[in-house]
């Protein structure tokens, strides 16, 4: 295999920006072009992703799922869940590459929306514009020379750092007072 198609394809590249690709990449100090991931990478990827699904679940109870009664009819925290595993994906896959940093897409923009309705006016989130200056330079990090730089993945750390804001954007629309159903109304 030609060195140019293992770089997009293995999931121990600089490209790579899954949790466990860049846990393995950091410890092995670079790059590496075997696949699959070792063992103890795919364990940790593996315990990533039970730990977002995990969060999502546990903090959107009451908003968009719940055990006992009928299921809450407000569809909006249903919809910022979707955002924050949509997002997700690219750390959650071990071969996601750079172009995955789209699916963040849909999370920002709720982030934006929400930012706006507690404002109650289209106002500039400061820290919305500087995750955005991160995930960009984020992406030129990839073309830079400085193997200590892609080695650590920046473009994970970038959507990494959206979710505190979710995480708790979801907690918070879960215990709204009205998101719980009164049941399903006749039509």
């Amino acid at each position: 295999m030609s060195p140019k198609i293992a770089s997009e394809v293995s999931p121990g590249a600089y490209s790579s920006i899954g949790v466990g690709a860049v846990v393995a990449r950091v410890a092995a100090g670079g790059a590496f072009y075997s696949s699959p991931l070792p063992g103890w990478a795919s364990a940790i990827q593996f315990l990533f992703n039970a730990a977002v699904v995990a969060a999502v679940v546990v903090l959107g109870r009451g908003g968009f799922w719940s055990l006992r009664g009928a299921q809450p009819d407000n569809g909006y925290p249903f919809l910022v869940a979707g955002a924050i595993l949509f997002a997700a994906i690219p750390l959650m896959i071990s071969f996601a590459g750079p172009q995955y940093v789209t699916f963040a897409v849909p999370l920002v923009a709720v982030l934006w929306l929400e930012a706006w309705r507690r404002a109650g006016e289209q106002v500039f989130s400061g820290g919305l514009a500087a995750w955005t200056i991160v995930a960009w330079l984020s992406m030129i990090a990839l073309e830079v020379p400085w193997n200590w730089l892609k080695v650590i993945g920046p473009m994970t750390w970038a959507l990494l750092l959206l979710a505190p804001a979710s995480l708790s954007l979801i907690g918070r629309i879960s215990k709204v007072p009205g998101a719980e159903s009164t049941g399903l109304s006749a039509s």
